[in-house]
């Protein structure tokens, strides 16, 4: 009959339930899933306010391994009570336990269990890092920038190089061309290099130690008469010069020097100081040198002078502000053994 449901037949549901459809997890099951997400979530939680200290990171990882309070406070050289207070500090920050007391003695929970990986992270990055601190403050690594004059990256730098590197080989040594002695300082002070080994004096205020003092020559096209006899300033003021486009304090050091004569006229500008001698010995004009650099173009089948009166520019090196560096350090001590000084 119309009103009545036959015998076996499926009861309606109840009015407001849908029937889940066909392959659909069964509601227990959503439930269950949406549980153990949200149990992660939390966990992941948990360890980011948790593993920001060390010695808690310690003190898990103690419980963890010796399986119980009395053992983790022996192995870490602490007081049981503590320990355990530690513990609860811990529990309470995660909102739940961490440990339980079991028979078989004090053992993680699933909280405690999801930090175990990151505490042992953490505990080695730490470990790490402190590694990695002592080895740069032993010299046995690390990285040394400077930047030289073209003047004295032959000499004195090479040299103290040498030496720094024999003593300390794990350090990387990375010398830069300076060419703009404005960008120079401006590195320096901002703590984008460490040393400046250049000519005397630099521009602004930074502190600076005088190495040393280098002889400046003239040196001249092949062919040139008068070869080693001394020059005059009044003959330099003649000499078609090969200047540098950025003479920075060098070139400040010689105008001050040969202010009453005037520098020689520029007949080449180059900004490479690699392309200075190359453009004397193809006759482009002479250059103002120093001795070793003179000894070269003589080597070469150019001309060197030694200018009458002697004229001996200062050198030295600059530091960025603040404390420096071992590596630095031990650099500077390498130069002034090189030049013969003494600590100041």
């Amino acid at each position: 009959m119309g009103g009545r449901r036959g015998r076996g037949a499926a009861p309606h549901p109840a009015r407001g339930h849908r029937r889940p459809r066909a392959g659909a997890p069964a509601p227990r099951a959503v439930a269950r899933r949406a549980g153990a997400g949200a149990a992660r979530r939390g966990l992941r939680a948990v360890t980011a306010p948790l593993l920001a200290d060390e010695r808690q990171a310690q003190v898990l990882l103690a419980v963890v391994d010796q399986g119980s309070i009395t053992g983790a406070a022996a192995l870490l050289g602490m007081a049981q009570p503590s320990l355990s207070q530690a513990v609860r500090a811990m529990e309470r920050a995660a909102g739940c336990p961490l440990f339980e007391r079991t028979p078989r003695g004090t053992v993680p929970t699933a909280a405690g269990r999801a930090l175990v990986a990151p505490a042992q992270r953490l505990v080695r990055e730490l470990d790490a890092a402190r590694r990695a601190v002592a080895d740069v403050v032993a010299l046995r690594t690390g990285t040394l920038d400077v930047v030289a004059h073209a003047s004295v990256a032959a000499d004195p730098l090479a040299a103290a190089v040498g030496l720094f590197r024999a003593a300390h080989p794990g350090v990387l040594v990375r010398v830069q061309d300076a060419r703009d002695d404005a960008r120079l300082v401006s590195d320096l002070a901002r703590g984008r290099t460490e040393l400046a080994v250049v000519q005397l004096p630099l521009p602004g205020t930074l502190p600076a130690e005088q190495l040393g003092e280098q002889e400046v020559w003239a040196v001249l096209p092949p062919g040139s008469s008068c070869a080693g006899e001394p020059l005059g300033r009044t003959e330099v003021a003649a000499l078609p010069l090969v200047a540098l486009q950025n003479g920075g304090s060098a070139r400040t050091a010689l105008r001050a020097e040969l202010a009453e004569t005037g520098l020689p006229r520029a007949s080449v500008v180059t900004p490479q100081p690699a392309t200075v001698l190359p453009l004397v010995l193809a006759g482009a004009g002479a250059a103002l040198v120093d001795r070793r650099h003179a000894q070269r173009v003589t080597a070469l089948g150019g001309v060197a002078r030694p200018l009458d009166p002697p004229l001996l520019l200062p050198f030295g090196v600059v530091r960025a502000p603040g404390a420096s560096s071992p590596a630095a350090e031990a650099l500077v001590d390498a130069l002034r053994s090189v030049c013969g000084r003494r600590r100041p």
